[in-house]
């Protein structure tokens, strides 16, 4: 299942779907569920690690977007 996602997220990474998977894929990190947790925790990763740069700079700006945004007052 990991490498069908993964190979979806290389088709479509130059998409207007794009947007769709990395929103998605944010709403998800804090899934209360530990599996749904662990397949979005392993994309990220592999978009870390395969992406861009440019890219890796906006999603580590958006992760910490998300952190100041739950976190406790």
């Amino acid at each position: 299942i990991i490498n069908a996602l993964k190979t979806f997220m290389i088709v479509t990474s130059s998409s207007q779907a794009w947007c769709e998977i990395e929103s998605f894929l944010l709403e998800n990190l804090f899934h209360p569920h530990f599996l749904c947790r662990e397949i979005v925790t392993e994309l990220w990763c592999f978009i870390s690690r395969h992406a861009d740069e440019v890219v890796v700079d906006d999603i580590v700006e958006k992760f910490c977007s998300l952190m100041k945004y739950t976190e406790a007052p």
